[in-house]
């Protein structure tokens, strides 16, 4: 509506008849529009308020810029440059989103549409904060953490920022999060959630004594991926989106290996030597694959998930599901404690001999913040040697021995391939065009005054 204002043609085409005093002037082209802005206003006054019929007033003019004008802007220049991640464009919404929720409930701003950057209070910011800190989340159960609401006020902060560097908009979020408790330095990850563990043994024999209907007892085709899934991730410490990430060309030295391209750090670029149990469930896999090209997924039964179609995502939120059913009544375990049992583990062979494993091998194999320390350490052929040796350890003796009685005595009961891809998915109907609401003229006596900016 405000372009078409700033658009509009002050050329008369028409006479008009002012029905009150018989008057008959000139009619242009911004007439017309001022009218159907008044019949907006009158609308949104009706529907929202007065408050929200001012603000539209504001916005159709020119003399306020909304924010989802802004956010769209902003967006469409991170996307177009290629700055942000799809899954991290999707965060950014999701937060604007929870802003919108809190503008409408307790500032009576109905939308983004209607709210301006600068009504965006810090007293208002801050109000938002405080609401977040007391939102339970649907998927915990429990309050957010600081965390969460810290990336979501940097979200929104750098929207601000960047409308500030355009025009002369105040950025209400710095500071806000100045009372929460802050990250420990050096938790790059779940490693550090102190709220989840490792699995205990006999959590872990019965994970690995799941058979394909326990998995999937539908009889999807998830059976295979989640029992491959569980051994590869304790035998190898890695993350879901590592593991569901590989390619079959990141399957090295003839099985004896793999490849992580790259993960959450810098340093999850890495090569992890596989033990004999690892390597069994690698030639099988690799085995009941229709195409096992170098770029090729190593995963293809896992449909890529989310933004970034990461298979990782939907790898763990399967296991969590199956998980449930399989391992009734566990808490503060999900797919990442398979790492914390890996580390633990390495952590004991350690302990029984340090000349086997060290504190800068496990760095090194768990993708860690401070590996260049190790390859200072290890000349290349020591260090890859000593890898393979921690990783062999592990499997002998640095798991329980139920655990690894499990893994041998399962080693054949892999369950049979369902599917080497997923099922296609059917996309949802077009909704049905909207039809444009054509406002009529009318003359009303309460019209507000249309000064276009």
């Amino acid at each position: 509506m405000r372009e078409r204002l700033a658009n509009a043609s002050d050329v008369p085409y028409a006479l008009e008849e002012d029905p009150r005093t018989g008057e008959v002037a000139p009619w242009t082209q911004r007439q017309d529009v001022e009218d159907e802005v008044r019949d907006e206003w009158r609308t949104v006054r009706a529907e929202a308020g007065p408050k929200a019929a001012s603000q539209y007033i504001k916005l159709a003019t020119g003399t306020g810029r909304s924010i989802a004008e802004a956010r769209d802007a902003w967006l469409a220049m991170l996307t177009a440059n290629g700055e942000r991640k799809a899954q991290t464009i999707a965060g950014y919404k999701a937060a604007l989103g929870l802003l919108e929720g809190y503008l409408r409930g307790h500032a009576q701003l109905p939308s983004l549409a209607v709210a301006t950057l600068d009504e965006v209070t810090r007293e208002r910011a801050h109000g938002f904060v405080a609401w977040r800190l007391e939102t339970v989340s649907p998927r915990t159960g429990k309050k957010i953490t600081a965390a969460t609401a810290k990336r979501e006020l940097s979200s929104l902060s750098g929207l601000w920022r960047w409308a500030g560097r355009q025009a002369n908009v105040a950025n209400p979020w710095p500071d806000q999060t100045a009372d929460m408790p802050a990250r420990r330095r050096g938790a790059a990850d779940d490693d550090e959630d102190e709220t989840k563990r490792p699995y205990t043994p006999a959590e872990l024999v019965t994970l690995l004594r799941a058979t394909g209907a326990d998995w999937a007892p539908n009889g999807g085709g998830y059976g295979p991926a989640l029992w491959d899934a569980v051994r590869l991730a304790l035998l190898t410490g890695c993350r879901a989106n590592e593991l569901a990430g590989l390619r079959c060309g990141d399957v090295l030295d003839g099985g004896k290996a793999i490849r992580i391209r790259g993960g959450k750090t810098a340093n999850a670029k890495r090569v992890i030597p596989l033990s004999p149990p690892a390597q069994r469930v690698i030639k099988a896999r690799l085995a009941s694959l229709a195409s096992a090209g170098t770029e090729d997924p190593l995963w293809p039964d896992v449909p890529p998930w989310g933004a970034d179609g990461r298979r990782g995502k939907l790898l763990s939120t399967r296991f969590g599901k199956a998980r449930g059913r399989v391992l009734s009544g566990s808490r503060g375990v999900d797919f990442h404690s398979f790492r914390r049992s890996f580390a633990a583990g390495l952590r004991d062979v350690m302990n029984a001999d340090p000349r086997t494993c060290n504190e800068a091998l496990i760095t090194v194999l768990m993708g860690h913040a401070g590996q260049t320390l190790a390859t200072r350490i290890y000349a290349p052929g020591a260090l890859e040697r000593d890898k393979r040796r921690a990783m062999d350890a592990l499997a002998k003796s640095g798991l329980d021995a139920l655990v690894r009685n499990a893994l041998a005595e399962t080693a054949d009961a892999r369950p049979s391939i369902v599917r080497v891809a997923p099922v296609a998915r059917k996309a949802p109907p077009d909704p049905p065009p909207r039809q444009a609401r054509q406002p009529a003229r009318r003359s009303r006596p309460d019209r507000p005054s249309i000064t276009s900016g």
